[in-house]
């Protein structure tokens, strides 16, 4: 994954910034909501890495068998 992943400019959110003028609810109610995206967004970015690592090893099985010699043979 390397640096692709370093630090977090690689999180497509938005940085929350709190808005002093709102009631504490409001801010609540929008950090929430900025949690729930960020969430959402890693849980997207969690499954398509398995869904990598998963092709990875698929192709690593297939290359294993591709590549094996039979046995039993003359």
């Amino acid at each position: 994954m390397g640096a692709m992943y370093e630090g977090y400019s690689w999180i497509k959110v938005k940085k929350y910034k709190m808005d002093e003028s709102l009631s504490w609810e409001e801010r609540y109610k929008q950090l929430e909501a900025h949690h729930i995206e960020e969430t959402s967004f890693l849980i997207e970015e969690v499954r398509k890495i398995a869904a990598l690592a998963q092709l990875a090893e698929q192709i690593a099985l297939n290359d294993k068998v591709v590549g094996s010699t039979p046995t039993g043979g003359t």
